[in-house]
């Protein structure tokens, strides 16, 4: 794939996520504003209905809180679930935060579909929106690969270049191990540890956590147990231009590891056709030395 068509399949990538970002923000926006009012009226409600029983029986309710029937508690069961489904987080009687489908939380989200990580922390949640994820999904997802298997070229190119460079003349498999493991190190700390460190920066997270977030995200695993941007998203007068960084960083990150990826897997190839060499060779050897057996007995 020559520069040029990488170049423009590249941004045409780029302008097919932020699109994807802008209907997202513009099916669910609306959703998420009447989930809030929904869980608002609730809270406001509950208050005015529970807090005379509250302060009437504050010293019996700590051993048993009957004035609320099964269906009250059932009912508050499924608002905070649907609070938590929608990403609304009550912080306070008559506000509430949380993410909600912003246009850098969108584009974020469109980019999650595109690149099949799929976090899970926030999901389409009206009819409209999951049929047009479903169609953005199918022509995202092979729009990526293919980019993304272009830029993993240019990469391997470079990678082999460099190799010739280092590597003496005499290529031996020991120096090519040790050049492939230094390129490994290089890649690792550039990809996967100096990220981590800025994640244990920016999200307080412990390092081993932003560790194991980074090798599940360049992976595709995607729990979602852990997302960038989230805990602290109401602080970050930044969070669009962070959430971009972190899309870069996984555009390119991706590449890396699927490379390193295509590497361990020729690795367990080459040994498997070795075995299977090593026991046609022996089967042949076995069925020789039983013809010539018969062959003396005869």
């Amino acid at each position: 794939m020559n520069n040029r068509l990488l170049l423009a399949l590249f941004f045409v990538t780029i302008i097919y996520i932020g699109i994807g970002g802008v209907a997202f923000h513009f099916l669910e926006s609306s959703s998420g504003t009447k989930t809030r009012l929904m869980i608002l009226d609730y809270i406001k409600s509950f208050r005015s209905e529970y807090i005379n029983r509250v302060i009437i029986e504050r010293f019996w309710l700590v051993s048993n809180f009957t004035c609320m029937t099964d269906e009250e508690l059932i009912a508050l069961i499924d608002a905070i679930q649907e609070a938590n489904n929608n990403n609304v987080e009550v912080v306070g009687l008559n506000q509430t935060a949380g993410v909600t489908w912003d246009y850098s939380t969108s584009v974020f989200f469109s980019f999650t579909v595109v690149t099949t990580i799929g976090y899970g922390h926030i999901t389409p949640s009206t009819l409209l929106s999951r049929v047009f994820c479903a169609f953005y999904s199918f022509f995202g997802i092979p729009l990526f690969l293919v980019t993304c298997a272009g830029i993993g070229d240019k990469l391997r190119v470079a990678n082999n270049k460099l190799e010739a460079k280092l590597s003496p003349k005499s290529k031996s498999k020991l120096v090519k191990a040790g050049l492939s493991l230094l390129l490994f190190t290089m890649g690792f700390v550039l990809f996967v540890f100096v990220p981590a460190v800025i994640f244990h920066a920016m999200e307080s997270w412990d390092l081993a956590s932003s560790l194991y977030f980074v090798w599940i995200t360049l992976t595709t695993i995607g729990f979602g147990d852990l997302v960038p941007g989230e805990q602290n998203a109401a602080e970050m007068s930044y969070s669009g231009m962070y959430r971009a960084g972190i899309i870069i960083w996984i555009f390119i990150g991706l590449t890396w590891m699927a490379g390193v990826i295509s590497t361990v897997q020729d690795i367990f190839s080459e040994a498997a056709s070795k075995v299977q060499r090593v026991v046609h060779d022996q089967g042949e050897h076995e069925e020789g030395e039983n013809s010539k057996d018969k062959e003396q007995d005869v």
